[in-house]
């Protein structure tokens, strides 16, 4: 039989934690996605992250990247980067996350897992 399963599998199964929504970004969030990066990664914010801006155009312009973040209320506190691909043998997709930037203590990996 097809059709939806009887009960949750895989991404299904993991539930947002409470208060927490996923959301993409685009062009227009690039201070927010350099900020979410640099947090994760413990390193100073830059003074101008201008320089990157090209970067992250590309990523964002990219038809094989989607890009989502994690909001507590209006406040972004996680991002992850999945890239795509068209699988050689078959006519299906492949993915991954490339990049995952997660608040310290978050939780007990409630918001990375909800971003997987």
């Amino acid at each position: 039989m097809l059709g939806n399963p009887e009960r949750p599998i895989g991404g299904l199964a993991v539930r947002t934690p409470p208060g927490v929504e996923l959301v993409p970004l685009g062009r227009d969030d690039f201070e927010t996605a350099v900020r979410l990066a640099r947090r994760a990664r413990q390193v100073p914010a830059l003074d101008d992250p201008a320089p990157l801006r090209d970067r992250w155009e590309a990523l964002v312009n990219s038809a094989d990247t989607v890009v989502f973040a994690a909001l507590a209320g209006a406040d972004p506190v996680g991002m992850a980067i999945m890239q795509l691909r068209r699988r050689l043998n078959y006519a299906t997709f492949e993915g991954w996350i490339s990049d995952l930037a997660l608040p310290d203590g978050d939780g007990g990996g409630e918001i990375g897992a909800a971003l997987v």
